[in-house]
């Protein structure tokens, strides 16, 4: 399909754009040079995953909430990678395994870092 840009207007009446489609991205703005650039979230834990639709970006920290369905399947990718040392893999092995369908949603907390 594509990308393309998606236009929303806030309560204030200001144009909001974002790039949306197959690919995602986000971009994050100094407020005090108005200069900005395109980032992508990666998670170590989980063989170097991008991660999408964070719930918070706050004080160098990324939050999000998975359902344990989703997070058995990114589990499952991860272990399929072969990024992965082997005390990592035998950690998400034992993760992946201790899931259940019927548990409540789980809140990755990770500390942010730059390449």
């Amino acid at each position: 399909m594509g990308q393309w840009w998606q236009s929303t207007e806030d309560k204030d009446g200001n144009i909001q754009q974002r790039l949306a489609g197959d690919a995602p991205a986000y971009y994050i703005v100094d407020k005090q040079t108005l200069k900005g650039a395109f980032y992508a979230i990666e998670n170590d834990f989980l063989g170097g995953e991008r991660l999408e639709n964070p719930l918070a970006l706050e004080d160098g920290c990324y939050t999000t909430c998975l359902d344990p369905g989703e997070l058995s399947d990114q589990l499952e990718k991860a272990l399929r990678s072969d990024r992965l040392s082997e005390q990592l893999r035998k950690h998400l092995t034992k993760v992946q395994a201790d899931i259940t369908e019927n548990d409540n949603n789980y809140i990755l907390y990770a500390k942010l870092k730059q390449r």
